[in-house]
């Protein structure tokens, strides 16, 4: 009776790896690159512009011993690494926003539409002025202007923010500790590792520490992380001018500048 032949280094190690072993005439690969796509947060067209160019560098600049994964902040539409364009390009393709918390970042559908930069700069800050200019809002949208319900309109602003900011610390959260997971799994891999951050950005007023750690283990283990803004040259997003405004046009302004703001603070992470 035959015995089972003890398996080599390289093959169990393969097996760790998820890694398939080169077949005859192909070259064992020595580079792993991961695609991490934060799907929780990029507008639509941010997504398709991002699967795109991630595309484009697939299939122009991806050599023989080189291996692909594609990551997700969500967890889903994800493939371990690969050398297979078309199974690449098709998880790319089922990619769609899939957002972590029902209320958005940005303010939209809510009254008043606070966004998280400006729901930080109320519950964190306390600063009257972005308290001020939610309540006009609230007054407008809930109240029809009627000074009788300032009371009220500050009340709704003061509930609605807490809300927003919450959603926006849990979608950096996530952002973050999927970055730190694929750290983890890159720094298990062999030859040259690198990961693709691709996003639109996102603030972290509370988790900035936990960022630095992430790129400190990144470091300790020789992985590089690279970030491409899903938004590439792009202009400040204005709003839909089609729609009236409400309040003052001070308000209005204010407004206008806390989304400027937001935008900018998004791109400091990457």
């Amino acid at each position: 009776m035959s015995m089972p032949t003890e398996k080599t280094a390289s093959a169990k190690m393969d097996e760790m790896m998820n890694v398939e072993a080169p077949k005859a005439g192909m070259e064992r690969p020595s580079q792993f690159m991961a695609l991490l796509f934060d799907d929780s947060d990029m507008a639509w067209e941010d997504l398709v512009r991002a699967r795109k160019a991630a595309e484009n560098f697939i299939n122009a600049s991806m050599p023989a011993d080189e291996r692909i994964a594609v990551y997700t902040v969500s967890g889903q539409d994800q493939i371990d690494f690969t050398d297979d364009r078309a199974k690449l390009q098709e998880t790319m393709n089922k990619m769609q926003q899939r957002r972590i918390s029902p209320v958005s970042v940005d303010g939209n559908g809510e009254c008043p539409s606070v966004n998280y930069y400006e729901a930080d700069q109320i519950v964190n800050q306390n600063n009257s002025e972005a308290l001020y200019v939610a309540t006009q809002d609230a007054l407008a949208c809930a109240f029809q202007n009627d000074q009788r319900y300032l009371g009220q309109a500050q009340a709704l602003a003061q509930s609605v923010a807490p809300r927003v900011l919450q959603a926006g610390d849990t979608q950096a959260q996530y952002a973050t500790q999927r970055l730190k997971e694929v750290v983890r799994r890159m720094s298990a891999m062999p030859g040259t590792r690198s990961i693709i951050m691709i996003s639109s950005g996102f603030m972290t007023p509370d988790n900035q520490e936990d960022v630095w750690q992430v790129i400190d283990r990144a470091n300790h283990e020789n992985v590089l992380i690279n970030s491409l803004d899903a938004r590439g040259l792009y202009t400040p997003d204005l709003g839909d001018i089609s729609q009236p405004t409400t309040g003052s046009a001070v308000v209005a302004g204010n407004r206008f500048s806390y989304a400027l703001d937001q935008q900018r603070e998004q791109g400091y992470v990457l």
